[in-house]
């Protein structure tokens, strides 16, 4: 898969407890534009994203929302690939800790 593939999106999210079980959804979303993974993970993240700014991590939390964003504008046939692979980058060095 491509995006797991050259952005390594198991090793940058497997670093949170909330995002780690994630990453089938978000590739399944972003790479085969799978309708109900994307419902799936935009709702994972909307929770991981609450927590992040529980937590005060606030540029997590915009990472996680823009992520979100994307995930939404997949599902309206959007491509959002470009976009959410340098989000993941960004949430694999903001979120590693929530």
């Amino acid at each position: 898969m491509l995006l797991s593939g050259i952005f390594q999106v198991d090793s940058i999210l497997a670093q949170s407890p909330y995002l780690s079980d994630m990453t089938p959804l978000i590739v399944k979303c972003l790479e085969l534009k799978d309708g109900e993974s994307c419902i799936n993970a935009v709702k994972r993240l909307e929770n991981a994203q609450r927590h992040a700014a529980s937590q005060g991590k606030y540029s997590c939390q915009t990472h996680l929302l823009g992520l979100e964003a994307d995930l939404i504008m997949t599902i309206l046939n959007e491509d959002r690939l470009k976009s959410a692979k340098f989000i993941l980058q960004e949430i694999g060095k903001l979120c590693n800790e929530i």
